[in-house]
């Protein structure tokens, strides 16, 4: 089941009631999320090599929720590791597969709030995320930015700010 499927079968008012629960700062931005919402359903997905994994991960001691992609057919040793998809196009995340273990672990519900709160973690607009992504680019902080890069990557430049 793709993200684009999941998006397809569930309306915007469960969607928004998981939203809150999961992350109750969202409240302020309820909006931007529906508008956002909205968007991806009428988009078409892009086929994807990617699966979607939501893992839930201990960081300092805090429990935290990672959505990540894993390569399904991993060319080099860095594809073989789960990468960050901050800077992926939304059309891109539609596409990508959600992992079994994923869906046998958290309700529909809880995957759609879970990607929709972090393909929105730069920004609302994805023009923006194209512009923050070139940014990185352009300032040198990394070698590349590619479509997909890897949490630790994202970290490391978040970091240095």
């Amino acid at each position: 089941m793709t993200l684009h499927q999941l998006i397809k079968t569930n309306a915007w008012p469960k969607v928004s009631v998981k939203l809150l629960e999961l992350y109750p700062k969202s409240k302020a931005n309820l909006l931007d999320y529906k508008l956002v919402y909205e968007e991806l359903g009428k988009m078409k997905p892009q086929q994807s090599d990617f699966t979607l994994i939501i893992s839930k991960e201990i960081d300092d001691d805090e429990e935290f929720i990672d959505v990540s992609g894993l390569h399904n057919q991993p060319k080099t040793e860095e594809e073989k590791y789960p990468q960050a998809l901050e800077f992926c196009p939304w059309s891109d995340w539609l596409g990508m597969a959600v992992s079994k273990d994923s869906l046998n672990t958290y309700s529909e519900l809880d995957i759609i709030a879970f990607c929709l709160y972090e393909m929105t973690f730069i920004s609302f607009l994805e023009a923006d995320i194209e512009q923050a992504k070139n940014t990185m680019k352009s300032v040198g902080k990394t070698d590349e930015v590619k479509e997909f890069v890897t949490l630790e990557e994202v970290l490391n430049v978040l970091n240095e700010k």
